[in-house]
């Protein structure tokens, strides 16, 4: 729970400016992750997010320079523990996860920010990733797989 909650978190502050640790306690309850401040107060801490400006003299919450870095081994993690298997055809690849493991990895795919990537969809135990092109899904399909090692 704890490291979905995680992913969420990373999600939410990506897609949208967030300013108060109150704001995201009510933006993951919509999305049936309830949690209390104190838990979303300790993530902040442990998650090293920071606050920056965020413009007319509001601040909003980020993730710290170098947070790639960790996402990719963060991912590498989940993906060696619960990827059974990447596969490409056309512009799209298909990642198939262990049961019930399919949401978290893939936020973790999303979190990792490769430009190739144009989304993704959830069916299932598989993540079906759309990419630019075909030339685009061999290369993120042979990165994925690099993240199962």
């Amino acid at each position: 729970m704890k490291e979905r909650r995680r992913s969420r978190i990373m999600t939410l502050l990506r897609e949208r400016v967030v300013e108060t640790q109150g704001e995201l306690v009510r933006l993951l309850g919509e999305e049936n992750l309830p949690v209390a401040q104190a838990t979303i107060s300790r993530d902040i801490k442990e998650m090293g997010l920071v606050k920056v400006p965020a413009g007319d003299g509001r601040q909003r919450y980020a993730a710290p320079p170098g947070m790639l870095l960790n996402q990719e081994k963060q991912a590498s993690k989940l993906f060696h523990e619960c990827v059974l298997k990447v596969v490409e055809a056309e512009n799209l690849v298909v990642v198939t996860t262990l049961t019930a493991t399919v949401n978290t990895v893939n936020e973790a795919v999303c979190g990792l920010e490769w430009p190739e990537i144009v989304g993704s969809l959830v069916g299932g135990r598989n993540i079906f990733v759309f990419l630019q092109s075909r030339e685009a899904a061999a290369r993120v399909a042979e990165r994925l797989r690099g993240l199962m090692d």
